[in-house]
């Protein structure tokens, strides 16, 4: 069972469009994640010039400031409120809620809505708590194959109709066997709450997605490696290694890093770069001859900068977007690179530099965990996932950011 709600930034003002041509002048309030505050400000300024945005965030000295001169207008009776929109973060919320608490919005907005599939959760009951008369909930993440997730998305749209949690498990529990009646029942109750737009959908002059699956094989260290690791040799795993030992706690995973490249392991890239007499040749071409995977990727990125294209290469391994960015360097090929610990602020500089018109940036390294939230890359023509996530779905929801 999977559900999502895909739109794209135009979309999402549409709301916004209407009720401004219906003179409903809000207040709205628009909850989003931090990560993506620059670029729904961004969009608010192009879209909606026209309107009174608040961007609330800050110290809280900062916000108590805000509160006493935009909040309100005394000079205007009929309408206390001084402005449309308040954009604002999940954090700031739960920090301020007896303040925000006290407006009665117009509209409510929530954005990477999937942070509302626990019910008990503190930002659930919170938003729950607000006075609004219409709520949207904003969400390219689908369920996987839990009812009760479900329920709770809805029950926070419309809890008089989605009143209790275990009858509508008790509805919908054969729908892992893909029980017919109830999913058609299923997508009754839905229709009316759900609108689902996909990027084909919005976007009619994008070309259509090409899939290719490469397999190949691994070099002759990787095979080493990869049988060390299934024979729990410790001894040759940790050769030379002082700290950060080889574990294999989790076969799997030390596995699927030897596929990667076996630099993930310290033992193999033991000396690396250590000797001042190597040249940048020879290290480039023992990066790419460890891996069989960078040694087709390498055949793949010179072609495609020969003929100009745009490249995104995903990874779940921050470590391995290391060995990439060393790659890149040595190869000559100019990138930029995003992982979980790139400062928010600097995120924005980072695609902006990559967007620019007549920027020589080639390649964007970007770790899937990062890939959902608020990254615009539209000028990417080609994206290589470098190795798969272990949900599908995470896969396919990067790669359509």
């Amino acid at each position: 069972m999977s559900f999502s709600l895909e739109l794209d930034l135009r979309s999402r003002f549409c709301l916004f469009s209407l009720q401004n041509a219906q003179h409903i002048h809000g207040p709205f309030l628009v909850v989003v994640p931090l990560s993506t505050l620059s670029n729904w400000a961004k969009e608010f300024r192009k879209w909606l010039p026209e309107m009174n945005i608040i961007v609330y965030v800050g110290t809280r000295a900062s916000r108590e400031v805000c509160q006493q001169y935009e909040f309100y207008n005394n000079k205007n009776v009929g309408r206390p409120i001084k402005f449309n929109a308040l954009l604002t973060t999940y954090e700031v919320v739960l920090k301020d809620k007896a303040v925000l608490s006290k407006i009665k919005w117009c509209y409510l907005m929530v954005d990477e809505a999937h942070r509302l599939t626990n019910s008990e959760a503190q930002l659930y009951t919170t938003l729950s708590e607000f006075s609004t008369k219409n709520k949207l909930l904003i969400t390219g993440t689908p369920l996987q194959n839990s009812v009760e997730e479900l329920w709770a998305l809805l029950h926070f749209l419309d809890p008089d109709k989605f009143r209790s949690k275990d009858d509508f498990v008790q509805n919908y529990k054969n729908l892992g066997s893909f029980n017919e009646n109830e999913l058609a029942n299923l997508h009754t109750e839905l229709r009316p709450h759900i609108l689902r737009r996909v990027i084909k959908d919005v976007e009619k002059s994008l070309p259509p997605k090409i899939e290719r699956i490469l397999r190949v094989e691994m070099s002759p260290l990787q095979k080493q490696y990869y049988k060390w690791i299934l024979e729990r040799n410790f001894h040759d795993l940790n050769k030379g290694v002082r700290g950060n030992q080889v574990s294999l706690l989790n076969i799997v995973v030390e596995l699927k890093k030897c596929c990667n490249h076996p630099f993930l392991f310290e033992s193999a890239d033991h000396g690396y770069g250590g000797d001042s007499r190597t040249n940048d040749s020879s290290k480039l071409e023992r990066i790419i001859l460890s891996s069989g995977k960078l040694l087709i990727l390498d055949k793949l990125l010179v072609r495609l900068h020969d003929t100009k294209h745009r490249v995104l290469i995903f990874s779940q391994m921050v470590r391995m977007l290391d060995i990439l960015a060393e790659y890149m360097s040595h190869r000559g090929f100019q990138f930029q690179r995003l992982d979980g610990s790139t400062k928010a602020e600097l995120c924005q500089q980072v695609m902006d530099h990559f967007n620019a018109p007549g920027s020589d940036d080639f390649c964007f390294l970007l770790s899937t965990r990062a890939g959902g939230l608020g990254i615009n890359l539209a000028i990417i023509d080609t994206v290589i996932i470098f190795d798969s996530d272990w949900n599908p779905q995470n896969d396919l929801q990067v790669s359509l950011k």
